[in-house]
């Protein structure tokens, strides 16, 4: 992303900001062409009024009010609730409807863990283990009883969303929350006035929901939007010296 994009919201934030500022001027008289004079009180006064977004290592990226609400940034916190599983899988069809016929090969303990039913708008017809061994492989064929599965053709691949049965309570955020880069799984953790990158283990994902099976407590505030930004702007400031002045 282009650092266009990454310092947009900045700008528009030191815009409005320089406007309320500019309604204002006690200096509006004065001739700032290069060698003018300046009173050095002007200084003190612009940089305690011009926003700041800054980061430092351990803390986190401080980001002011009003840069926060030009970015739209929102929290939510970790709380302990059942995320109901679910698998992606690709099934072949082998034979046609209605209902086609789709065949899926599973791990067994995949296989094992399935919901009843695994499948909307389908139904599983039958399960057969691929070896005698419990850890063997198992093959699953679905009927697929929905309207816009049933006219698949033999050979075609399908994906498919299967069930899960649902686990215990767990400590779960939502999926915006989740940062996912080259260097990790992070979440942005609200660290006093800062948001903090930390890195968490992902359990079982849901469409909404995702279990975070270490790196969290519930009850902890992670920001839900918008996280790519928040870790754009960290990259920027790690490399620039932490601050960036929006003025």
């Amino acid at each position: 992303m282009n650092a266009r994009f990454l310092f947009t919201p900045l700008a528009v934030g030191a815009a409005l900001l320089t406007a309320a500022c500019g309604k204002k001027d006690a200096h509006a008289g004065h001739d700032h062409a290069a060698g003018a004079a300046h009173d050095p009180g002007d200084a003190v006064v612009e940089k305690a009024r011009a926003p700041e977004v800054a980061f430092k290592a351990g803390v986190g990226v401080t980001v002011p009010p009003e840069i926060r609400a030009v970015l739209g940034l929102a929290t939510a916190a970790a709380e302990e609730r059942v995320v109901a599983r679910t698998l992606r899988v690709s099934a072949q069809v082998f034979k046609a409807g209605p209902p086609a016929l789709a065949n899926v090969t599973l791990p067994a303990a995949a296989a094992a863990g399935l919901a009843a039913p695994p499948l909307a708008g389908a139904r599983l017809v039958s399960r057969t283990p691929q070896g005698g061994a419990p850890d063997s492989a198992v093959d699953l064929v679905f009927a697929l009883e929905d309207p816009t599965r049933a006219a698949a053709k033999p050979g075609d691949f399908l994906d498919l969303t299967l069930a899960l049965v649902d686990a215990p309570p767990a400590t779960a955020v939502p999926r915006s929350a989740l940062l996912r880069c080259a260097a990790g799984t992070f979440v942005y953790v609200v660290n006093g006035a800062a948001f903090l990158r930390t890195a968490v283990v992902v359990g079982a994902e849901s469409s909404t929901h995702v279990v975070i099976a270490d790196g969290l407590y519930a009850g902890d505030e992670v920001v839900t939007h918008p996280v790519e930004q928040l870790w754009l702007i960290e990259l920027s400031l790690a490399e620039g010296g932490g601050h960036h002045h929006s003025h």
